[in-house]
């Protein structure tokens, strides 16, 4: 508390207990006031990146009161000026400094308290200058038409500096000048450069920019852009003869070569390929054609290419097709081949003539699968069999069969192809083996070996790994038995046949048995009832063996009451062929029974299905041929590949080469087909499409095993199902139910069962399918079953038992078949009165609520009628008397008359004059048919429509 500025003396005593000492000598001291801080010690500056680090000690006095903060600045003209500063809170004694350049700083540091700012210390340094960006690394080009695409990462060092944008640069003479795109942003990693030059090497480089500048380039990536050039061919060119004209499809180019599909360009040959006419371009997105006008007789080519801005596309595939002679017979069916050696034993169906009995057969042989086509000469027979001998070891044969009558000769049968030997081998290892696990057990499926060894192959053996279980079978797919659940296992398969037994096939997938039960449930229907029991009596339970999840069904019919409670959310978009504007709405209520059976929820067996309904039948029941191939192509154009489906198909009629056709390109497009046998009490294989070799055609038994009185039957028919007096969805409300007969009913069982099995396993093929259903059949049951026909029951194995269908049985018949056909009208449904009932309890006239009612599969007659000869047949009237239609015919005197209605037989007699009840149908067609000579002569068809009055 001493006086500033004021002058004191001061002097020191001693003192001890005896006393105090003498003064010691004064000293005078005058206090002085409070002062800022002395200067700060030890300043130094460290240079870095864009700025400098700073450091320094406290100052020696801090004038009397506490340091309270620090000022750094810095100066870039020799201290003539200095920045504004930044401040720093005691203790604090260092400081980063940003944002500088790189030239010379005067860095200085002064205190601060209470009572002002110290003086300057100073230390000099240069901070590291900002650079330009380090170069852009990873640098990928991916090339495209007249065009490629960079792609980058961020440079490593950005120089200090935020990227502010990057610029691609390419070079077209290995670097002496570059084109430079506009600024890219900095958060791009992606570039695209169009306008190239195809078919030219550029050079491409990366820059990064910031505020300093644009950086180094990067690593030079050279590419060559994709030249625009034509199309590539069209895929899948395919087509049938229907009557005289020609109806082709194919797939879209796999390339468009870079420029847009400008359309599709037909051509057509008959010449056997030396020349080509174009006849017909569609529009880019139209992949069909229609050839009309062409000769019965003669083979015409076809083929199409693909068009764009700069030229027309290689020609694709090109197929070979022949109308048929009016008259002339249909194609041989069910041809197969075997290997003798060097011998080639075929066999074939014989061909049922309509106009004039078949008089021959022409066996036509190709090598090497040239395409070059000779003919066998056996000579004029009638025989289903030919040896074609004395083949060369090792080269391939294929052979193919016509059939010939008065009026001339059948396009080409199937082909089919097999390898003569010089002997006998073991034969080669199956190819493609799959197995699907079950409970303790697998199935295990695969495909015939490319070589047989030139001997039959008798028998195969699956061998599981590990553990050594196996199955034997003469089929393509077993059960292996036995095996643990929990465990993985794989699977390989040998061959063996009188040589040996093959190398084994590749292991299968691997698998791990496990019990996926589904707990059995009330049957809604006999019919569900029946196919899960290998013998009556009924238990009135189902357990289903699966769901059919992940499956799309497509029921071609008369559409589907999509409100149904059977099938929420489970319905998809489909198609209509039907010109009315219905849509796909089912006002018949065959087709909503026919899905019902197939994927109800309660009626049905796949109930996790997707339903897709695909109109070809009006109101009435009624349709065209056209209307159903063009709903088979919309299925076929609209089903992915590697998506499991089954169609259903509960219409037919008489033999439709066109129709066959169509359901053998579904099945070659991987949906299994599923049709109904008929209800004529005839052989199937005379309808269509229940004679279509890769269908799967269905007869019709009853509540009781036995066949129906109704069903047609015969080789055709590969199983029988429940199909009479079946309850499924009706159309009168949204829970309404309705019991039908017939093997429309009897086709959906074997289709539901069908879509579960591909539920199970979505990689089986049509022909894998068909062999479980057969593999699984309850063989025997059936009473009244004639010997033409198989007596096998479908049967569903649940999955109490399995997660798949058994299948020891199953069919490895693999043939396409392409044929062509006279034009047809198809009419749904029986005529009452005139053709008994499928059930001769069912009532003839159907009602709403729970009735029973008579099936109706389509009949087919015949437009293109065959000529008629000088002692002919005419269907003179068709007069409406009351509820008859009287028809007259003017035929030769006591000629057998054979009258057709809607090409059903309707009657018999040698009178000229018919009563024909009209009975439900909107319209009729009649048609007559004598016999002359030993030939059948038709007359051409009169058509009689009934019109009544709209109800409200």
């Amino acid at each position: 508390n001493l006086t500033a500025k004021l002058e004191y003396t001061f002097r020191v005593k001693a003192v001890n207990s005896v006393g105090t000492s003498a003064a010691s000598n004064t000293v005078a001291l005058t206090p002085s006031g409070y002062n800022p801080p002395t200067v700060v010690r030890t300043i130094a500056a460290t240079a870095r990146l864009g700025g400098a680090s700073v450091t320094w000690v406290t100052p020696l006095d801090n004038g009397g009161s506490a340091v309270l903060s620090y000022v750094v600045d810095y100066s870039t003209d020799n201290g003539l000026t200095y920045s504004a500063g930044t401040r720093v809170s005691a203790p604090i004694t260092s400081v980063t400094l940003s944002n500088l350049e790189g030239v010379a700083h005067i860095i200085r540091v002064r205190a601060t308290n209470a009572y002002g700012t110290s003086a300057d210390a100073t230390t000099t340094v240069t901070p590291i200058a900002y650079t330009a960006p380090a170069a852009p690394i990873n640098v990928v080009v991916n090339v495209g038409y007249n065009s490629a695409s960079l792609y980058w990462t961020a440079p490593t060092n950005t120089g200090g500096k935020a990227i502010t944008g990057y610029v691609a640069e390419y070079s077209i003479n290995n670097g002496v000048s570059w084109v430079q795109s506009n600024s890219i942003a900095s958060t791009a990693r992606s570039f695209a450069w169009s306008g190239l030059a195809g078919g030219t090497a550029h050079q491409f480089r990366m820059k990064a920019i910031n505020v300093v500048g644009t950086g180094a380039a990067s690593t030079v990536v050279t590419a060559t852009p994709v030249a625009i050039t034509a199309p590539s061919a069209p895929q899948t060119f395919s087509g049938y003869i229907s009557g005289t004209s020609a109806y082709l499809s194919w797939g879209s180019a796999l390339s468009t070569g870079g420029s847009a599909i400008t359309g599709y360009t037909v051509s057509v040959s008959t010449d056997a390929g030396a020349t080509w006419t174009a006849v017909t371009t569609t529009a880019p997105t139209i992949r069909s054609a229609t050839i009309t006008g062409l000769v019965g007789g003669t083979s015409y080519m076809f083929r199409a290419t693909a068009n764009n801005a700069v030229g027309a596309s290689v020609p694709s595939t090109t197929i070979a097709l022949a109308p048929k002679v009016t008259g002339a017979p249909n194609p041989p069916s069910t041809v197969s081949a075997t290997v003798n050696t060097t011998n080639v034993v075929v066999t074939w169906a014989a061909v049922v003539a309509t106009a004039a009995p078949v008089t021959d057969y022409i066996v036509e042989y190709s090598l090497a699968n040239s395409g070059t086509w000779s003919v066998w000469p056996d000579g004029v027979s009638t025989t289903t069999t030919a040896t074609i001998t004395g083949r060369t070891p090792d080269i391939a044969v294929s052979v193919r069969i016509k059939a010939v009558n008065s009026f001339g000769i059948s396009p080409a049968s199937a082909i089919v192809t097999v390898t003569p030997r010089a002997s006998l081998t073991a034969p080669s290892a199956p190819t493609g083996a799959q197995a699907a696990s079950g409970d303790t057990r697998a199935a295990v499926r695969w495909l015939t070996p490319a070589s047989n060894g030139g001997s039959v192959i008798t028998g195969y053996t699956v061998t599981s790994s590990p553990g050594a279980f196996t199955c034997t079978t003469a089929t393509n797919a077993c059960v292996v038995a036995g095996l643990t659940n929990g465990v993985a296992y794989t699977f390989t398969v040998t061959a063996t046949n009188a040589v040996g037994t093959s190398p084994a096939s590749l292991p299968t997938n691997e698998i791990i048995p496990v019990n996926v039960g589904i707990a059995p449930v009330a049957a809604a229907s006999w019919g569900l009832d029946r196919t899960d029991q290998r013998a009556l009596p009924l238990d009135n339970l189902i357990a289903r063996g699966g769901t059919g999840f992940g499956v799309t069904a497509y029921v071609i019919d008369t559409g589907v009451y999509t409100s149904h409670s059977q099938f929420t959310g489970r319905i998809g978009a489909g198609f209509s062929a039907v010109a009315d504007t219905n849509g796909t709405n089912d006002c018949n209520g065959h087709g909503s029974h026919v899905a019902g059976t197939i994927a109800g929820s309660s009626y049905g067996f796949a109930t996790m299905a997707t339903i897709i309904p695909v109109r070809v039948l009006s109101c009435t029941g009624s349709g065209t041929t056209a209307g159903v191939v063009a709903g088979i192509n919309w299925v076929i154009d609209h089903h992915q590949a590697g998506v499991p489906a089954v169609a259903n198909m509960s219409l037919g009629g008489g033999y439709d080469v066109a129709l066959n056709d169509a359901v053998a390109r579904a099945v070659a497009d991987g949906i299994t087909f599923v049709v109904a046998a008929g209800n004529s009490s005839t052989d199937a294989c005379t309808s269509s499409p229940a004679s279509t070799p890769e269908a799967i055609t269905v007869g019709a038994t009853t509540s009781s095993d036995s066949i129906a009185s109704y069903s047609n039957f015969g080789a055709c028919v590969d199983i029988l199902a429940p199909g009479s007096a079946i309850i499924s969805a009706g159309i009168s409300s949204t829970t309404a139910s309705v019991t039908m007969s017939g093997t429309s009913m009897a086709s959906p069982h074997v289709a539901g069962v069908a879509a579960v099995i591909l539920g199970n396993n979505r990689s089986l093929t049509p022909s894998q399918v068909a062999g479980v259903l057969g593999g699984d059949a309850t063989r025997g049951a059936i009473a009244g079953v004639g010997t033409s026909t198989v007596n096998a029951l479908l049967y569903e194995t649940p999955a109490t038992t399995t997660s798949f269908n058994f299948f020891d049985d199953a069919d490895t018949d693999n043939s396409s078949y392409d044929n062509g056909s006279d034009s047809s009208v198809i009419d749904y449904g029986n005529d009452p009165g005139v053709l008994p009932d499928p059930e001769n309890s069912m009532p003839t006239t159907p009602k709403i609520d729970n009735p029973s009612k008579s099936d109706g599969t389509v009949s087919i007659a015949p437009i293109a009628h065959m000529p008629v000869k000088k002692a002919g047949v005419t269907v003179k009237s068709v007069a409406r008397v009351g509820k008859n239609y009287r028809v007259t015919v003017a035929a030769p005197t006591g000629a057998l008359i054979t009258l057709y209605r809607n090409g059903k037989k309707v009657a018999m007699s040698k009178n000229t004059r018919f009563l024909v009840p009209v009975g439900k149908i909107s319209g009729s067609r009649f048609h007559a048919m004598i016999t002359v000579s030993g030939a059948r002569v038709m007359s051409a068809s009169v058509s009689y429509a009934v019109h009544s009055a709209s109800r409200k």
